[in-house]
């Protein structure tokens, strides 16, 4: 592939004829029995791998997969040659043991340490392929997609689509969250009122148009049924952080979310969370930050969701302080935000938080609570010491999971930070099987024992700092 393409560039060249680069993915698609994007998809790939020796070794010796590979190739693509090596060999060596999802995040934030600016290059070229496409799923339905849209918008739309459908859900329509999403999506783009999916009095044995009534399914992804309650959901708000110099706390980092709409249905906006280090808030630094559900995203798409939340005066806010390798250490949530995005931190509004310090070692069990259900404030301090579900891999945003008595409450186990820990619908589940058992040796430090006798512990992912 790659002996072909340079071949016609050069015959590109010296013949002024830019089309003979231009259709290599056009000679391989035909050469191969391949769509014409599959055959761009192939040269484009083996291009990107074959300035990234780590990569091809690792691929050849088996500790990476054809998988990972890809996922390495496309997120480095955007560099220049010097700086996609740089962030090749501060990923590399970690690379098998992630799972391609935990890879890409990785990926993109060794990407915004070698060239900040890199993540909004990609995101510019890739605006001039924006539209909307439809294609047949292997089921016989179809799908119909946005591609290529503004991150902030798509986060807020996607947003709006599960308040609309908990909104549709709260008032008796029939299917899981993730049906009834994809009910609302239809009749908005068909031209029908949202509460036109509401059961009638005379529906009542009957189908009607919109979600239907269907069984849950085990969900995509491996996560909980959608619909099902999230008994860890954290109250609506959005944790942040930053880093800290000499052990010391010096800076913090903030968070907010957007609030649910009024009750009608036209009003609902839907709630998001936005994690970001103090200093990118401030415009000292171009570090990433995270959308729980959505994934990484750039400071500008952070600093862009941030004015219109810091524009909502029914926003919660939250810092966190973390360690040097971007772990919690402590958390605070605030009635007021620390001011608009890009301004300076006024003086006192660190200083004047209640900070609570995470327990990492032996628990001193000073926020157990007596009962079953843990209290609001400590569902949300375990969500923020672990921002996804405890299994290996898994990467369900905390906020969407259970929180779980590692020891069971009523064999005894505490509802305290040391026996909590957030687990997707799905993993709750299986932990509760015969032959699985978990632990927990340390608060948010989690042990699986699966039935073949293997062990995986898993701990929290660190803060973008």
């Amino acid at each position: 592939m790659i002996t072909l393409a340079r071949r016609r560039a050069v015959q590109a060249r010296e013949r002024k004829s830019p089309a003979l680069i231009d259709h290599v993915g056009d000679e391989v698609a035909a050469a191969l029995t391949l769509t014409g994007r599959g055959g761009s998809r192939v040269v484009e790939l083996a291009g990107n791998l074959a300035r990234l020796e780590g990569t091809l070794a690792a691929l050849a010796e088996g500790v990476i997969d054809w998988p990972r590979a890809m996922v390495i190739a496309d997120e480095l693509s955007v560099l220049d040659d010097a700086d996609a090596r740089a962030a090749e060999a501060a990923v590399l060596s970690r690379a098998g043991g992630l799972t391609t999802g935990a890879l890409r995040a990785a990926l993109r934030r060794a990407v915004e340490a070698v060239d900040p600016a890199a993540a909004g290059r990609r995101r510019r070229a890739a605006r001039k392929e924006a539209g909307v496409q439809i294609w047949p799923e292997a089921s016989g339905n179809s799908c119909l997609a946005g591609r290529e849209l503004p991150p902030a918008e798509a986060v807020a739309a996607d947003s709006r689509l599960t308040a609309q459908a908990r909104w549709l859900k709260e008032r008796g329509a029939q299917g899981t969250i993730g049906q009834l999403r994809q009910a609302v999506f239809s009749a908005l783009l068909g031209g029908r009122p949202v509460d036109s999916l509401l059961p009638g009095p005379a529906d009542s044995g009957r189908d009607r148009p919109g979600p239907g009534r269907p069984a849950p399914d085990r969900p995509a992804g491996g996560g909980p049924a959608a619909g099902g309650p999230a008994t860890g959901a954290p109250p609506a708000g959005g944790v942040g952080t930053g880093g800290s110099a000499g052990g010391a706390p010096a800076g913090g980092g903030v968070g907010t979310c957007g609030p649910p709409g009024p009750p009608g249905w036209t009003a609902i906006t839907g709630t998001v969370n936005l994690i970001m280090p103090l200093a990118a808030w401030e415009g000292r630094s171009d570090a990433p930050g995270e959308v729980p559900g959505f994934g990484t995203a750039d400071a500008g798409t952070c600093r862009d969701l941030a004015r219109s939340l810091a524009a909502s005066p029914q926003a919660r806010w939250c810092v966190t302080i973390t360690d040097g390798d971007g772990r919690a250490v402590a958390h605070a949530c605030a009635r007021q935000g620390p001011g608009p995005p890009g301004a300076p931190l006024s003086a006192g509004w660190l200083a004047g938080q209640r900070l609570q310090i995470l327990e990492s070692g032996t628990c001193g069990h000073g926020r157990q609570a007596s009962g079953y259900v843990p209290p609001r404030s400590l569902r949300h301090l375990v969500t923020t010491r672990r921002r996804t579900c405890g299994f290996p891999g898994c990467r369900r945003p905390a906020v969407r999971c259970d929180v779980d008595h590692t020891i069971p409450y009523d064999q005894g186990g505490r509802t305290c930070e040391c026996n909590l820990a957030p687990l997707c619908r799905w993993h709750h589940q299986a932990k509760q099987a015969p032959g699985w058992h978990l632990d927990q040796p340390r608060p948010g430090v989690l042990t699986w024992t699966l039935p073949h006798g293997r062990r995986y512990t898993t701990t929290p992912d660190p803060y973008p700092v």
